[in-house]
């Protein structure tokens, strides 16, 4: 089965097995910089993921996945759009967190919602063989949808989703 192509391996693909999904913003990437964009009442998603480039990570995010089992796929999944792949590779890769696979928004998933968007992914990751183990997010949506798909998940506060 062909790998979708908003799909990046951290090097060549990995045998399907159990995997676990960590999402980037608000759970290893510390955002707090561009929040102003998603406060009082405005949400300028455009803004606050084209500012993506001045994060740090979030403390203990770094170990965070490095603790899982050489065996499990560690799955960045993420709602960000296509267009900061690059910065996002970049991210990870000079932060030193483990990942073996990065999901991001295709193009052409600009209009679906964060938690539709992952909903599909994690079709797509069992329809090739992918056992999602756990699930770690900051948007309860998505950690729903997770649990909605029998998908043991942590629930991590951001604050980006504050009203």
């Amino acid at each position: 089965m062909e790998t979708p192509e908003n799909w990046t391996w951290a090097a060549e693909p990995i045998a399907a097995g159990p995997c676990v999904l960590v999402d980037v913003d608000g759970v290893i990437a510390d955002g707090w910089h561009r929040q102003h964009f998603l406060q009082n009442g405005q949400k300028d998603w455009k803004s606050f993921f084209a500012h993506a480039f001045g994060d740090t990570p979030i403390d203990g995010s770094v170990a965070l996945t490095q603790q899982f089992d050489s065996d499990t796929v560690v799955v960045l999944l993420t709602a960000r759009p296509h267009n900061l792949h690059t910065i996002t590779v970049d991210w990870v890769r000079e932060h030193g967190h483990r990942w073996d696979l990065l999901i991001m928004r295709h193009r052409s998933d600009g209009g679906l919602s964060s938690p539709t968007f992952k909903q599909r992914s994690v079709h797509q990751l069992r329809e090739r063989g992918f056992d999602p183990q756990l699930a770690i997010d900051d948007d309860q949506r998505n950690v729903d949808m997770f649990r909605g798909e029998t998908i043991p998940s942590l629930y991590l506060h951001s604050g980006y989703y504050e009203a």
